[in-house]
C-alpha cells in the first residue's frame, strides 16, 4: 500500500534564507566613526567626496525610479550592483509586495582612506536617517588615477559593537594591507568564516561565536530540514564570492574587512510523488509572476543569494586575535535554477 504522506503537496514559503533582521535595533554609540585630527592632506579631500556622494546618489535614484541596471549610472559597481541589477529583477516581477532595501549615501559624509596605492579604497559611516534607523559602512573603490571612485558595497552595522574607530590616512600611507600587520591573514578571512558557516566549526581563524549571520543561517537550517522532512535533501553551502574583499584601517592597527559571500539553496527531492512547492521571492524569481508566485521543485532547485558582509580583524600584536563580524546587508536573491 503506498504511503499517502508522499501524495500530498507540500507548499514551502521562503522569502529568504537569511533575513538577518535588524530594524528593531537601535543604533549603537559604539559603531565605527572616522577621525580627522591631526589630518593636513587627505588622499581625497571633504569637498572632492561630497562630489563623489552627490553623483552616486544621482545615479543611483535614476536606477531605483526605472528599475533598471542600465540607468544605474557609472558611480555604482562591484558587489553593490550586482545586487541592486537583482532586486530590480524582483521588483519589476513583485511591484509593491517587494520593497528594494535601502542603500544610504550621505554627501556630508566623512572620507576614511586606506592608502595612495591603487586600486584605492575609501570608506564612509552613514548616521541614521529615515530609510535606516541604523550605521551604515559604505565602501568606496577608484580603480586607476583616471578613473572615478565608485560605491562597492555597503552593509549595516549591528549594534553595541565595541571596536576601534576608523583612521583616515595621510597621503604618504601606500597601503595597509599585509598579513603580517594583523592578527590573521586577511585573505583567509572569508574562506575561514564561510567554513564556519558550512560546518559549524571555527578552525585556525577564531571568530566571535555566535554572530547574527551564523545563528539565523543556523537557525533557518534547520527550519528547513525540519519543513520539507523526508519529501527532499537541503544543502545551505556558503563560499566568498569572486568579487574579494576591502580593507579599511583602525586606529589601533587593526582593520575592517567587507567582502561578497555567496549563499545557496539546493532542495533535492527525494519523493518521485510528492509535490515541492516553493513561494515568496524564490517562487516569483522562479516563475517570473506575482500573483501566483510559486515554482514546483522538478528534481533540483538551487536559489542563489548574495550579502556582504563587515569584519573587525585586530592587529597582530592584539591580546585578543578573535575575528568579529560588524555588519551584514540582507540577503539578495540573484538567481533561481530548477534542474530535471
Amino acid at each position: 500500500m503506498r504511503n499517502t504522506l508522499w501524495n500530498k503537496t507540500s507548499a514551502i514559503a521562503l522569502t529568504a534564507v537569511l533575513t538577518i533582521s535588524l530594524s528593531a535595533c537601535a543604533p549603537s554609540e559604539e559603531v565605527p566613526a572616522p577621525t580627522t585630527a591631526g589630518i593636513t592632506e587627505p588622499i581625497v579631500s571633504e569637498t572632492n567626496f561630497t562630489k563623489v556622494l552627490e553623483s552616486a546618489k544621482a545615479d543611483l535614484a535614476a536606477g531605483d525610479k526605472a528599475l533598471d541596471a542600465k540607468v544605474l549610472g557609472a558611480r555604482i559597481a562591484g558587489a553593490a550592483r550586482a545586487q541592486r541589477s537583482a532586486q530590480y529583477k524582483l521588483k519589476q516581477i513583485l511591484g509593491d509586495k517587494y520593497e528594494l532595501p535601502a542603500i544610504v549615501i550621505d554627501p556630508k559624509a566623512t572620507p576614511i582612506t586606506a592608502g595612495t596605492d591603487f586600486p584605492r579604497t575609501a570608506a564612509s559611516v552613514n548616521e541614521p536617517n529615515q530609510q535606516q534607523n541604523f550605521q551604515t559602512l559604505s565602501i568606496w573603490v577608484q580603480d586607476s588615477p583616471r578613473a572615478q571612485y565608485t560605491l562597492w558595497g555597503q552593509t549595516y552595522l549591528f549594534p553595541d559593537l565595541q571596536i576601534p574607530k576608523l583612521k583616515a590616512n595621510l597621503t604618504d600611507v601606500k597601503t595597509i594591507a599585509g598579513a603580517e600587520k594583523y592578527a590573521s591573514d586577511p585573505d583567509g578571512v572569508l574562506v575561514a568564516y564561510t567554513e564556519y558557516l558550512n560546518s559549524g566549526e571555527q578552525k585556525q581563524v577564531k571568530f566571535v561565536a555566535d554572530d547574527p549571520i551564523f545563528t539565523q543561517v543556523k537557525e533557518q537550517r534547520a527550519q528547513l530540514k525540519s519543513a520539507l522532512g523526508e519529501l527532499a535533501e537541503v544543502q545551505t553551502p556558503a563560499a566568498p564570492d569572486e568579487t574579494g574583499y576591502k580593507l579599511i584601517p583602525t586606529e589601533d592597527g587593526g582593520a575592517i574587512i567587507t567582502g561578497a559571500i555567496k549563499y545557496s539553496v539546493m532542495v533535492t527531492r527525494s519523493k518521485d510523488d510528492a509535490t515541492l512547492r516553493l513561494k515568496g521571492e524564490i517562487g516569483a524569481l522562479g516563475s517570473g509572476k506575482a500573483d501566483d508566485a510559486q515554482i514546483d521543485v522538478k528534481q533540483k532547485l538551487t536559489a542563489s543569494y548574495s550579502l556582504l558582509a563587515s569584519f573587525y580583524l585586530p592587529p597582530r600584536d592584539a591580546k585578543d586575535a578573535t575575528v568579529q563580524v560588524i555588519g551584514a546587508t540582507a540577503p539578495t536573491l540573484i538567481s533561481v535554477g530548477n534542474e530535471e
